[in-house]
């Protein structure tokens, strides 16, 4: 039996399909409009269909999500592979010359790669549980992709560990979006450049006042969304900053979000704070009061000279019949943009330290390497719990700050190259005895309507999309077993806490009815939030008795258990690789909530009898996770900065200043806590 798949099928196919065909089955997984009509005009729509599929589903004979395996594995290993037989062999890290670390830039492209790769793997390994389920008689399958970059390696490896036959065919689709991109982002840095010549002719005739040239070091952090706010209850956006000694005069915190512009507000509450503020452009501020930034003419001079590099490395590349580069020439414009602009606005702004943890944006790094061709030390931190390791997760940060040692060989495994690492603790943990107060009144709030059990209830955000592994059935289906519960025994209250608390009933306005009746018990309470609740996870975990959050998180539950409430989790999804399981199974996680629901009536009955439910003490790696518990790990990170920036003030270089704090840091706070990578 002959089988065939197509990642995208379009009307040339179609009509290949209709005149030579010799396929028994064909399927697709997304088709252009034009061959969808062709189907139904060829009445073809019975031979060749649509292969539909949801992730959640996706699992081997055990019940096993094939998520770890995809993700954890599947994907690193492919991405593996391109950078030691392609990227690194290839000089794809000299493509804008030995100035950049080639390191770096290989991390930034193995990104990319992964961004163009992620579906192909993904469907490949749905292709292979389709066979094991349906046509095991079958013989190697072929799947026709669109033609992409390094198309033999991953022929290689597709075939070699599924057995399934990738071929590749033009796409006019891709080459309309490779045209589209380039245009686009020659069009972004031909206007970056020109707009600082023409910023540069105003200040020279004196149109405009010259801007002052700062001389302290400064501090910068981009503003992601997380909170704005200072105090220590609230998710914030800068935890790095509130338990620490760092003088607010040497702090700058940038916008560059239009949707989500720099307000009056936010204004009033930085100067009163004596901190400064920016707008990355016009869009990006509502009030006259803030700067914006201007580039200078250094954006095109480096934009020039990095743009002359890669058609140099491009056309030794063309010489050697190597054509891949070529391939990813909207990136690198997209990338020397990037770094020119980033350059230029640490070196006007004196700005010797930079805080940013988005790393899953393949382009942080060429911001890190600016800061670094300016003199300065890029930071990023952890920002929660990484069940497996993801190709998103690699930094080129100088400097990353982990929660502790268990997560060490996770963030080697996703791709990283920083120098160094230390090891913080929990970067949060300030908050557990600030909301200590308010998670009382809101455990009051329960008890006073006959609550004598509160359980809190942490979801993660959920999805229809076909690549979704939370489905909203299954959300609302958790959710009605614990709002029935509280509705039908008055002894139990009920702290639920959505990630995503603005969509929730859009998402699930099944459960729309019985929130409101359990809301009107006074015995369950939602928490809220514009984006992600307002408060962290422990407000609310403090004030019960136990908590359930879901193994496919896990950032809720460490934040809970460090706190010092007993948690559990529920798979549904069926995460059995997780090492949860090894040692918690029935104890600290469950994969079935009828179970989990007898289990906690279990505890309520007799606590000592089954004293081990949720129990800190017996999940095994928490001193891995977090080697402090101490509530400092704020504070720590603030000390490091500090270091950094008493260096920075006495004129010395990011190197000295990086070996001066990891001295110092080690000195404090034990050697094994920093951990050059070199």
């Amino acid at each position: 039996m002959k089988i065939k798949f197509y990642s995208y099928l379009n009307a040339f196919h179609v009509i290949l399909m209709f005149i030579f065909s010799s396929y028994n089955k064909v399927y697709y997984f997304d088709i252009s409009k034009t061959g969808k009509i062709l189907l139904m005009l060829l009445r073809l729509e019975q031979i060749i269909k649509p292969f539909k599929f949801s992730f959640h589903q996706i699992k081997d004979n055990l019940g096993e999500s094939y998520y770890p395996r995809i993700f954890g594995k599947n994907l690193i290993d492919v991405c593996d592979v391109i950078k030691e037989e392609i990227l690194n062999k290839d000089s794809f890290g000299n493509i804008f010359g030995k100035k950049l670390n080639p390191k770096k830039v290989v991390l930034f492209f193995r990104k990319i790669f992964f961004n163009n790769i992620q579906d192909i793997i993904v469907f490949t390994n749905i292709i292979a549980w389709y066979r094991q389920l349906h046509e095991k008689e079958a013989g190697a399958i072929e799947f026709s992709i669109e033609k992409t970059p390094h198309f033999d390696i991953l022929k290689e490896v597709i075939f070699k560990e599924h057995n399934i036959i990738l071929n590749s065919h033009l796409s006019l689709r891709k080459i309309f979006k490779y045209f589209y991109l380039l245009t686009g982002n020659i069009y972004l840095l031909t206007g970056d450049c020109l707009v600082s010549i023409i910023i540069t002719l105003k200040n020279f005739s004196g149109s405009t006042s010259q801007p002052e040239i700062n001389t302290t070091p400064l501090i910068s952090s981009l503003y992601t969304l997380r909170g704005f706010t200072f105090e220590l209850s609230k998710r914030s956006d800068f935890p790095w900053l509130l338990m620490s000694d760092i003088p607010y005069r040497h702090i700058l915190i940038y916008f560059e979000r239009e949707d989500m512009p720099l307000t009056n507000d936010m204004i009033t509450v930085l100067e009163q704070k004596g901190i400064s503020h920016i707008a990355m452009s016009s869009g990006a501020t509502k009030s006259k009061k803030t700067s914006v930034y201007q580039p200078t003419l250094k954006v095109l001079k480096i934009s020039y000279d990095l743009t002359i590099r890669v058609f140099s490395h491009i056309y030794k590349e063309i010489l050697s019949c190597r054509f891949n580069s070529i391939a990813y020439l909207p990136e690198a414009f997209h990338f020397i943009r990037k770094y020119s602009r980033a350059y230029d606005f640490y070196r006007t702004n004196n700005i010797k330290i930079d805080i940013d943890f988005i790393d899953f944006d393949p382009y942080r790094i060429a911001r890190h390497l600016a800061l670094d061709a300016a003199g300065g030390v890029s930071i990023s931190h952890q920002l929660s719990n990484w069940p497996v390791p993801l190709v998103i997760l690699g930094s080129c940060a100088d400097v990353f700050f982990l929660f502790g040692p268990y997560y060490q060989q996770t963030l080697l495994k996703s791709g990283t190259c920083n120098d160094t690492s230390v090891i913080s603790g929990y970067i949060s943990d300030y908050s557990f005895a600030a909301a200590k107060e308010s998670s009382k009144l809101l455990r009051g709030r329960l008890k006073s309507k006959g609550a004598k059990f509160i359980i809190c209830y942490f979801d993660e955000n959920s999805s229809d999309d076909r690549m979704s592994i939370i489905p909203h059935s299954r959300s609302a289906m958790i959710y009605e077993k614990f709002l029935n519960w509280v509705i039908s025994d008055e002894t139990i209250g009920l702290i639920c806490s959505p990630k995503r608390p603005k969509t929730l009933l859009k998402r699930l306005p099944e459960i729309a009815e019985l929130v409101k009746r359990a809301e009107d018990t006074g015995r369950c309470i939602f928490m809220d939030g514009e984006y992600a609740a307002a408060n962290y996870p422990n407000e609310a975990a403090q004030a019960s008795d136990i908590v359930v959050t879901l193994l496919i998180g896990g950032t809720a539950s460490l934040e809970s258990f460090l706190s010092g409430v007993r948690t559990v989790y529920l798979d549904l999804e069926g995460l059995y690789s997780y090492p949860e399981y090894t040692w918690g199974r029935n104890t600290i996680v469950f994969d079935n909530i009828d179970g989990l629901i007898a289990s906690i009536n279990r505890f309520r009955n007799n606590e000592k009898s089954f004293d081990e439910l949720g129990n800190m003490n017996m999940v095994t790696n928490i001193k891995q996770k977090d080697p402090f518990m101490d509530g400092k790990a704020s504070l720590r990170m603030g000390q490091y900065i500090n270091w950094l920036l008493e260096i920075f003030n006495q004129g010395k270089t990011r190197e000295e200043a990086i070996e001066y704090a990891n001295e110092k840091y080690a000195g404090a706070w034990g050697k094994g806590n920093v951990i050059k990578w070199h």
